[in-house]
């Protein structure tokens, strides 16, 4: 048999197949088609926990599902994020998520809603823009940021409710803290004097604090020490054209010369005040110098001093 006698076999053999099959199928699709037996019923498996929004579950096949919003009972109203919380340097604004949807998604109508619209309280009063960042995320962003040395107390009211109807059963209540006053650090006067380990009798100190302090309130709460004896001082501003550092700068200046060899200690109990905001320090700060001590010379004999 020849070569091209086998392929047309090959072929014919193939095509044959094909037909069959696809007439086998077609009578099998008519036959179930013309079944009007339901199919199997879901019996015996628990029903899905409510966690928001759900999908009811078919109870046979071909059933279109429903959606079902949860009871207020099945899902309580909570608060499951909130910020800030603590001690925050530059709060700008104020966050809180719960745990489903309080309202729903849509285009915002305005940036400058009434703030009685909204379920959040904040003392003392701010200027600020509330509004869903979610649908279940409320944000109240400040028109600038809030002051210094201030603790704010948040609300969210009891009966706040979301879209389900679910309540909160009480008020939710927190508080954070804006920066308070502190000295961050001192350097000893004129800068470009060449030191070692040393300071000499008449230096002065340069104060730095990390926001606006009262000048009569670092007074009272700075001590100054010489062998552990304290000393009396002057305090000025140092002046500056930067905005940052303006009341914030102070050059402390001993009211006597400072003993050679001397111990000098400059240290803050808490107290210091602001004029940004009602909270004062609650830092405690010390650094440690020395006076360089009196020049002595001496002489060295076979390893021993003469």
């Amino acid at each position: 048999m020849s070569l091209s006698t086998k392929r047309f076999i090959y072929f014919y053999v193939s095509l044959l197949s094909f037909c069959i099959a696809s007439v086998l199928i077609s009578s099998c699709t008519r036959q179930h088609a013309a079944s009007k037996s339901p199919g199997p019923k879901w019996e015996g498996f628990p029903k899905p926990e409510s966690t928001g929004a759900t999908l009811s579950t078919a109870q046979e096949w071909g059933q279109e599902p429903e959606w079902t919003t949860p009871k207020p009972s099945e899902l309580p109203l909570e608060i499951i994020h909130k910020s800030p919380t603590s001690s925050e340097i530059y709060a700008s604004a104020v966050l809180v998520a719960f745990n489903q949807p309080m309202v729903r998604l849509g285009k915002v109508k305005s940036r400058n809603e009434a703030p009685d619209r909204f379920p959040i309280q904040i003392h003392p009063p701010v200027k600020a823009n509330y509004r869903w960042v979610a649908g279940n995320t409320l944000k109240a962003e400040f028109s600038k940021p809030a002051k210094n040395a201030t603790r704010y107390t948040i609300t969210i009211p009891a009966n706040t409710s979301s879209l389900s109807g679910a309540r909160l059963k009480e008020d939710h209540v927190w508080s954070f803290e804006t920066l308070r006053p502190e000295l961050n650090w001192v350097q000893p006067l004129p800068e470009k004097a060449q030191r070692a380990d040393s300071i000499r009798p008449n230096d002065k100190f340069l104060l730095f604090f990390n926001i606006r302090v009262d000048p009569g309130s670092i007074k009272k709460h700075l001590v100054l020490e010489m062998n552990k004896k304290k000393i009396g001082y002057d305090l000025k501003k140092r002046k500056t054209e930067d905005e940052e550092t303006l009341d914030r700068l102070y050059v402390l200046t001993p009211n006597r010369l400072m003993e050679k060899g001397a111990s000098i200690t400059i240290k803050t109990r808490p107290g210091i005040k602001t004029p940004e905001g009602p909270l004062s320090s609650i830092q405690k700060f010390k650094r440690d110098y020395q006076v360089y001590k009196p020049l002595t010379i001496s002489l060295l004999c076979g390893g021993e001093e003469i």
